[in-house]
């Protein structure tokens, strides 16, 4: 797998990102039971409809989180570090292989995971939509080359789990919100942690874009 140790930009891609068209999600209720369909774009205005929806953290041969930055074009939160793909089951989909659809779709790979638990959030962009979404989390190891998709990624880079909590206390802002969400509340779980690293995590400086922590909203 090519190694994204410093900085890997997408070049080219199918620009088939995910917001471009809308579609339909599902609803639920906080204990994942299914309320009926929605537009995605209705389920993302004013104070938001929860819906299901899932994000993957993939890691490397050495433990590192792989960590996608969104598109400048995203219109929730772009720019900013988040996880390493993201999206929502289609009706009747097993959220696990949408997973795996989605990151064949966004990074141009295939991977190994699996789901370890799930949480609830809700955080709003100002003037532009919320998420408030049940969030299933995903785990696991990324297979071949990232090719990814430039309509959903602006670049991959590789962290380890003690500094990307320091860089997340220190540029709240550079990163998004369900990803601190998760840190918080479930990444960092004894056994969680030892579904993601199957390998130490070793000392290797990877430096943060100079942005001003006021770059992103």
């Amino acid at each position: 797998m090519t190694s994204p140790d410093a900085h890997y930009l997408p070049a080219g891609g199918a620009a088939r990102a995910a917001w471009l068209e809308d579609e339909l999600v599902v609803a639920v209720d906080r204990d994942d039971n299914e309320m009926g369909l929605i537009s995605r774009g209705v389920a993302h205005e004013y104070d938001g409809v929860l819906h299901r929806a899932f994000m993957v953290l993939l890691t490397d041969e050495k433990g590192r989180f792989l960590l996608a930055r969104r598109s400048n074009h995203k219109r929730l939160w772009p720019g900013v570090w988040a996880d390493s793909c993201a999206g929502h089951p289609r009706p009747a989909e097993d959220t696990v292989k949408a997973a795996r659809r989605r990151v064949h779709e966004e990074l141009g790979c295939e991977a190994d995971i699996i789901r370890v638990g799930s949480f609830v959030y809700r955080t709003t962009y100002p003037g532009r939509g919320c998420e408030h979404e049940l969030c299933h989390v995903m785990v696991g190891r990324a297979i071949g080359d990232f090719q990814p998709d430039p309509a959903e990624v602006a670049g991959v880079r590789a962290f380890r789990q003690d500094q990307l909590v320091a860089d997340m206390e220190k540029w709240p802002n550079l990163f998004a919100p369900w990803l601190v969400e998760c840190v918080r509340t479930l990444l960092f779980d004894d056994m969680i942690v030892g579904s993601s690293s199957a390998s130490p995590v070793v000392a290797m400086p990877i430096e943060l874009d100079p942005w001003p922590s006021t770059a992103v909203r």
